[in-house]
């Protein structure tokens, strides 16, 4: 019995082995020692191994679950063995054998690691929003003199405070106290409740639930105290006694003549970032400009900080400090770098994403990175994500650009080589898109120069629900959804409605687009869901919480193409319940003047489009002032409108500009 017991181990030892093979030593096969270029900009880490596995002949295999895992690689001619134990090195992971060839594996417990920074995440989530609510009752219970006096020394202590941990408290503080001093009303309002929020509701807020308050509450929602109506009536007589100067008084005009009589607030946690989401419908007496509405819907969008003290508690977060090198090291280090001869400014095919509403340039952080490969023959490999981008500024150096990536990345060299690893990067990883459906569009955009309503309602179906909600809430409470992709982004900014026309059938597409209203009670229930999502996206639309709903259309402003607001307040209330078009399609020009004084930010005007180029540039610039050249694009959008009886809608627009061929000035003033 002994001996079989004897046995019985062996076999379990020998099984113990084999699930755990040893670490392989690259290094020592002579066919890794081919050198390799390799040139990657973004690449799922499978496809990257398919790259170099082509050039080596050696099989190199990665799991599918670490597809969504992707890598910036900016190498040329060192040895592959170099390059491969450098991937493994930032990505905390090893290579083993594996028949002929080599397999990359994770080891088990950098997941419980990950889950560990996770739930410590979110307990600082929670602190903070503890603390958050806590400022925001110090400070209500202030009279406006207090208010006064501590903005002042807040800004003192703030100069003093640059780095440390107080810094973010005091920023918030001093948040909560310019919203309550701001002219911004709704602001006052939206802080006024917070401020009184009984803790109960608190809980039912840090478990992810949406709270709403109204003043005239219909079932299931929460009355607004009557004493958050009266502090605003208090603070807004005191805006209007308050001496102003002329720059001042269209304030103090706009507070005279619009009253609040009924409004509903929202408040929930983001899902994917440190924010506290607001919403705020309002209903006013007016009485000027009766043509606009009375209403207005409004979203707002909080920033808590984090409690850094118990997120940096994790252990994966202090071994990734102590893994990185100081900033003073790399800084010294960067110093001595000596550009390479002969080399272009930027490698070939290197252009940053523009978005065209605003016609702002981006890049990728890994896009920094790639100048500084190039320029200074310095081989780095780093992990990519299409979210997180910067803002472009062609003055900026690649060293000044790689000193400030160091708030946001990790950084060490090993050997000649630069690793770099974006902090949290397991948060990022959570709600970056995945690569196919975004590959699939830009091949598309580029062989035909166009993207259909249906080429998006795709790409966004393939979409995991983390990735999509970071996504929707940049579009809803930033204006936009900015992806480094080269196709046009702007149509990313209506994800609900895409998400819905994902769900129609091609004849029902049609049918739409053909002018037909297709009513809510011939869809499917997948399609009713969509619909529902379509309409409410984040919180109850504001005339679900009003008893009784309000007669008069909650609109949101339009951050894509404004002019739809005027649509929106002109078309006619539907019969039914449903989804259709909102009016016909419309065609719109962006005009764009650089001038001698705007600096490369040009002064961008929307019109409707006439066929022709009849803007009179005369009357936008300033005395003395050149235009240098003007930009014209066009847009054909089309407004879509989801309806639901009695007083709910929600509207929509797809389209995006594509640029004119560029006129040239002659210097005209």
């Amino acid at each position: 019995m002994r001996r079989f017991w004897m046995l019985i181990g062996t076999l379990m030892l020998g099984v113990g082995l084999a699930q755990t093979p040893p670490v392989a030593d690259l290094s020592q096969d002579a066919r890794l020692q081919k050198p390799i270029t390799v040139w990657l900009r973004i690449e799922t880490l499978p496809d990257a191994l398919k790259a170099i596995q082509k050039q080596v002949g050696v099989p190199l295999v990665c799991p599918d679950r670490f597809r969504n895992e992707k890598v910036a690689i900016f190498v040329e001619n060192r040895p592959a063995h170099e390059v491969l134990t450098m991937l493994a090195k930032l990505f905390r992971m090893r290579w083993e054998v594996y028949e002929d060839g080599y397999r990359i594996e994770r080891p088990s417990e950098e997941t419980e690691l990950e889950e560990e920074a996770t739930r410590l995440a979110q307990e600082a989530k929670r602190k903070g929003v503890e603390a958050y609510i806590e400022t925001a009752r110090r400070v209500l219970a202030m009279t406006p003199e207090q208010r006064k006096q501590r903005i002042g020394a807040i800004q003192k202590e703030l100069e003093k405070q640059q780095g440390r941990a107080s810094e973010a408290a005091l920023r918030s503080e001093f948040g909560h106290l310019s919203a309550l001093e701001s002219s911004v009303e709704e602001t006052s309002l939206l802080f006024a409740l917070l401020g009184i929020v009984p803790q109960a509701h608190i809980s039912r807020l840090l478990k992810g639930e949406v709270l709403t308050y109204s003043t005239h509450p219909s079932a299931g929602v929460n009355a607004i105290p009557p004493a958050v109506g009266q502090w605003y009536e208090t603070q807004r007589k005191a805006q209007l006694e308050k001496p102003s100067t002329e720059e001042q008084e269209w304030y103090r005009e706009y507070l005279r003549n619009r009253k609040i009589l009924r409004f509903s607030v929202g408040y929930r946690l983001s899902s994917v970032s440190n924010e506290i989401l607001c919403q705020l419908g309002v209903e006013k007496e007016q009485t000027i400009q009766p043509a606009l509405p009375r209403c207005e819907h409004r979203l707002f969008q909080t920033t808590v900080s984090l409690d850094e003290i118990v997120s940096d508690r994790s252990r994966l977060t202090r071994e990734w400090n102590q893994w990185s090198e100081s900033s003073e090291s790399l800084r010294a280090w960067l110093q001595r770098l000596k550009p390479l001869p002969n080399r272009t400014p930027r490698p070939p095919d290197w252009q940053p994403f523009q978005e065209q509403r605003y016609m702002r340039n981006f890049v990728m952080p890994t896009q920094r990175l790639e100048l500084l490969a190039w320029q200074y023959g310095l081989p780095i490999v780093a992990d990519a994500y299409r979210l997180g981008l910067e803002v472009l500024i062609d003055t900026s150096t690649p060293l000044a650009a790689i000193q400030s990536l160091q708030n946001t990345h990790w950084m060490r060299r090993e050997g000649d080589y630069l690793l770099v690893r974006r902090k949290r990067y397991w948060e990022w990883r959570a709600v970056e898109p995945p690569e196919a459906p975004i590959r699939e569009l830009e091949a598309k955009f580029q062989k035909e120069g166009t993207l259909t309503i249906d080429d998006y309602a795709r790409f966004v179906a393939a979409l995991d629900e983390k990735p999509y909600q970071w996504l929707l809430e940049n579009r809803v409470f930033r204006g936009f959804s900015m992806l480094a992709v080269h196709f046009p982004v702007e149509p990313l900014s209506n994800l609900p409605l895409l998400r819905f026309w994902a769900t129609l059938t091609p004849a029902q597409r049609q049918a739409v687009l053909a002018g037909e209203f297709l009513p809510l009670r011939t869809l499917t229930l997948p399609q009713r869901k969509a619909f529902e999502h379509a309409l409410e996206p984040l919180f109850p639309h504001p005339n679900r919480l009003l008893d009784p709903p309000s007669e008069c259309r909650f609109t949101t402003f339009r951050w894509i193409f404004p002019v739809w607001d005027l649509e929106d307040t002109k078309a006619a209330v539907p019969a039914e319940s449903g989804f259709g078009l909102l009016g016909a399609p419309k065609k719109l020009r962006r005009t764009a003047l650089f001038t001698d004084s705007s600096r490369g930010t040009p002064m961008l005007i929307f019109s409707e489009d006439r066929g022709s180029d009849e803007l009179d540039t005369a009357q936008f610039l300033e005395e003395g002032e050149t235009l240098l050249r003007k930009e014209n694009a066009i847009a054909t959008v089309y407004g879509f409108r989801f309806f639901m009886a009695p007083g709910m809608e929600q509207t929509y627009e797809f389209g995006y500009f594509v640029p004119l061929k560029e006129t040239p000035q002659n210097g005209s003033k």
